[in-house]
């Protein structure tokens, strides 16, 4: 994935001092932004609670947990699928030689 990636908002929010957030501008996590997560690897790949999705989020695009919280579930959604896909793509597959 390029960087950055912005997310424009189906439902944008008030952000902040009244300023309307229609859009979020991501960049690709880096191990630190994990600090105080958890992600759990099962049978059916790798689970990570909503609120932990939420503020993983929340770091690699620049805004509060306040902002976050505000988001339509729609949009939350789609920003939930990018960041799993910036984690899933680190992942190994196949067999090893």
């Amino acid at each position: 994935m390029s960087e950055p990636i912005t997310v424009k908002l189906t439902h944008p929010i008030q952000g902040p001092g009244g300023n309307l957030v229609e859009e979020l501008v991501f960049r690709r996590p880096v191990a630190e932004d994990f600090d105080g997560l958890t992600l759990t690897i099962g049978d059916t790949g790798m689970v990570i609670d909503f609120t932990q999705m939420r503020k993983l989020a929340g770091k690699v695009c620049g805004q509060t947990d306040v902002v976050m919280r505000k988001l339509d579930i729609a949009d939350m959604g789609e920003v939930g699928k990018l960041v799993m896909g910036f984690i899933e793509a680190g992942q190994e597959t196949g067999e090893k030689a």
